[in-house]
């Protein structure tokens, strides 16, 4: 095993550890789908950076050296740049998958925003009774207060 493998599965399990430790600590459970999700994605980011290497360094060039074929699918130089390119859509997806999960515990919960939140325009946030808007109409939290006021639309 080549140490940029190593590397990449040490990097995984790491990965996979600080989420359940977010996870607990903001009281949520950690999914299995996530957990797997971020230990592929953090490897995977070890195979973007071996595509960039292999295309950036001289073994791309060894490689077309050695070829003898000639067709519509043989190696040509400026096909580093599509290698290059793969190589920095895989990072991207990588810490798009890494930090999607990582998202999804981190955000507020509704009905735990910030703002006042009654109603009469007081605060988008959602917070206090979940009926926050920041629009300035009155939106009432529940029925019972809609019948209360006829002017205000539930």
């Amino acid at each position: 095993m080549n140490q940029l493998t190593f590397w990449g599965l040490i990097g995984g399990l790491v990965a996979v550890a600080a989420y359940v430790c977010v996870a607990v600590k903001h009281a949520q459970k950690a999914q299995l789908n996530d957990a797997a999700l971020i230990f592929i994605s953090a490897f995977a980011i070890t195979g973007a950076i071996r595509l960039l290497a292999f295309a950036l360094s001289g073994t791309f060039n060894a490689l077309l050296k050695k070829s003898t074929e000639e067709n519509w699918s043989s190696a040509a130089p400026e096909d580093a740049a599509f290698i290059v390119l793969g190589g920095l859509a895989l990072a991207w997806v990588s810490f798009e998958g890494m930090y999607g999960p990582f998202k999804a515990i981190l955000k507020p919960t509704a009905g735990t925003g910030s703002g006042a939140g009654t109603g009469a325009g007081g605060g988008g946030g959602g917070g206090g009774n979940g009926s926050g808007s920041s629009l300035g109409a009155a939106v009432p939290a529940d029925p019972k207060t809609a019948a209360e006021n006829p002017s205000v639309k539930a």
